[in-house]
């Protein structure tokens, strides 16, 4: 197991594809942080991940890759019942 920081707008999928190579990994690095895999990270959050290497892994790794696909956009809408919601107010 490693331990990362996460860039603002990251998510679970974005950290298991990252870091293992694979989306298939988001399941047990949710369950090995105890969060939602549908969570999007703030800036500078310590997470565990499995340590996996394969060549998807090993290209973004060499190649100094990041991609943060948690869209502001999406954590700040209304809902059908024309209730505001705000996922950040769950994460601060």
């Amino acid at each position: 197991m490693k331990i990362i920081t996460t860039y603002k707008g990251q998510t679970v999928l974005d950290i298991a594809v990252r870091y293992c190579g694979d989306a298939q990994y988001a399941y047990d690095i949710a369950v090995l942080n105890g969060i939602d895999v549908t969570q999007v990270f703030i800036q500078g959050v310590q997470v565990a991940v499995p340590e996996v290497t394969n060549n998807i892994a090993s290209y973004f790794e060499n190649n100094k890759i990041q991609f943060e696909t948690g869209s502001e956009f999406l954590m700040h809408y209304w809902d059908d019942n024309s209730i505001w919601q705000d996922i950040q107010i769950w994460q601060d």
